[in-house]
């Protein structure tokens, strides 16, 4: 009997390795394994302990699946905010992250449940916000150099988050920003096909806006859809050409941050609204400046000092 288990592993250990190359190494199931389920399939018993092949399954194989290990280590700050960023990312192999669901799946349950902020700076591969349900208690999302073109796929669990970064240039629908109650701060960078803006006035808890790169948007009508007092609004490089083209955001926020733009003047004379400072660096206006920093007579401080990326 044991001699007819060894010819039967030898044959099928024979016909795994012609298989395997015809067909390349993509997705592949070793010559052990075709062999052990050969004997298994045929009622055969033997005391061969196959090793598992770890590799990604070809797409829709979820027979061949492999189970994925834990390997993402958190970091943490000094009161014990867990928090995943570069590092953590790379160290695990998901410098490209797929999605926010293959970050959740390299994690155990209990650091999962830990994690509060997750940055992705690497997001090309990165199309929505599905996933962020699965940290239960996350609160800061930033997703930098993305190809997500809609907010509006979202599931339940997403909208306890405080602070959302967006950055992609194929963001085109936000409507579902409306339901970001918690929001206290958002930015949606680079996002040169967004023209419409839901109304967000609701949102009373949101003290900081940038909208850096959004160079279609019309912000003078904006300002009717946000809500009053919010501390900081960021409009860098958004080829803003004149002041006039967000005075009305001066009555909405204290201090506007308006670096990388095209303003070439400056009228000191204007309602400054509610506004406290002006940051102008990188504007052909602030070639024209005697200093760093002066305030007209209502006291609004134009501010053009070393140049900032203020996004």
């Amino acid at each position: 009997m044991k001699k007819l288990i060894n010819v039967l592993i030898v044959t099928v250990l024979f016909s795994g390795c012609v298989a395997e190359k015809e067909t390349g190494s993509n997705n592949r199931v070793t010559a052990v394994e075709g062999a052990g389920a050969y004997l298994a399939e045929n009622g055969f018993q033997t005391e061969m302990n196959i090793q598992e092949t770890v590799e990604r399954p070809a797409q829709g194989d979820t027979e061949n699946a492999s189970i994925i290990e834990p390997n993402i280590e958190l970091g943490y700050y000094r009161d014990g905010y867990a928090f995943i960023q570069r590092p953590q990312l790379n160290r695990a192999g998901l410098a490209n992250p797929a999605s926010l669901k293959e970050i959740s799946d390299r994690l155990s349950e209990d650091d999962r449940n830990q994690v509060r902020m997750i940055r992705i700076d690497n997001g090309e591969n990165i199309t929505s916000l599905e996933g962020a349900e699965l940290f239960p208690v996350l609160e800061s999302l930033y997703i930098y150099d993305s190809n997500i073109k809609t907010l509006n796929d979202m599931k339940e669990g997403h909208y306890r988050i405080s602070t959302l970064y967006i950055g992609s240039m194929v963001l085109e629908d936000i409507s579902d920003i409306v339901l970001f109650e918690n929001l206290s701060t958002l930015g949606l960078l680079n996002a040169v096909l967004l023209r419409d803006f839901p109304d967000i006035s609701h949102l009373e808890m949101l003290s900081g806006l940038s909208l850096s790169g959004a160079e279609n948007m019309n912000f003078n009508a904006l300002a009717d859809k946000l809500p009053a007092g919010i501390g900081n609004i960021t409009l860098s490089f958004c080829k803003i050409e004149s002041l006039n083209d967000v005075a009305e955001l001066f009555f909405k926020s204290t201090r506007l941050y308006l670096s990388g733009n095209l303003i070439n003047e400056i009228d000191f004379d204007m309602d400054y609204g509610n506004l406290l400072f002006i940051y102008l660096a990188g504007n052909p206006v602030a070639e024209k400046f005697p200093e760093s920093s002066v305030r007209n007579e209502s006291g609004v401080r134009f501010d053009v000092g070393p140049f900032e990326d203020n996004w």
